[in-house]
């Protein structure tokens, strides 16, 4: 059974409320809108085994989160997806491998 002390929960919530003006001069003010912005909000697990002889293996799995419930969330995230931001599985070693 795997231990689950090398499993690091992290994340964050950088959210920010936006107001833009399409500058349009036709009318005294123009037309502002207002969105609620994600800025890269994310939460993810990554850990570390073990596998002997100076070899662990890693990983990682990152996914983003959309501050205003989804109605916002960026071009480049796939809705319901886990791992649709920085995921990764490899091997790490303190010494040369032969």
């Amino acid at each position: 059974m795997a231990d689950s002390g090398n499993v690091t929960l992290y994340g964050i919530m950088d959210a920010s409320i936006d107001v833009t003006d399409n500058g349009d001069t036709a009318t005294a003010q123009g037309v502002r809108t207002h969105k609620v912005s994600s800025n890269s909000s994310r939460l993810g697990f990554k850990g570390t085994e073990d596998l002997g002889n100076g070899l662990n293996a890693v990983w990682q799995i990152e996914t983003a989160i959309a501050a205003d419930g989804g109605a916002n969330q960026s071009a480049t995230a796939t809705t319901g997806q886990l791992n649709n931001r920085n995921t990764f599985i490899g091997l790490s070693s303190k010494t040369a491998v032969p």
